[in-house]
């Protein structure tokens, strides 16, 4: 009976691993989600710099 408890412990270390990387991703997308949901984006466009695309190295034509 020893030996199959001492098999099976490793098991329970990998699930308990596994179970909070999984809970943590989730955690951290939910609040990412919530951040991008509550975000004024009209806000963000007049206080964002206009975009260079000149260091980019695209060509604009006028």
């Amino acid at each position: 009976m020893r030996v199959i408890e001492i098999q099976f412990i490793p098991i329970w270390i990998f699930c308990g691993l596994w179970g909070g990387m999984i809970a943590g991703l989730a955690l951290q997308t939910l609040l990412l989600s919530f951040v991008l949901y509550r975000m004024d984006w009209n806000k963000e466009l007049t206080v964002a710099p206009p975009p260079n695309f000149l260091h980019w190295g695209f060509m604009i034509f006028e």
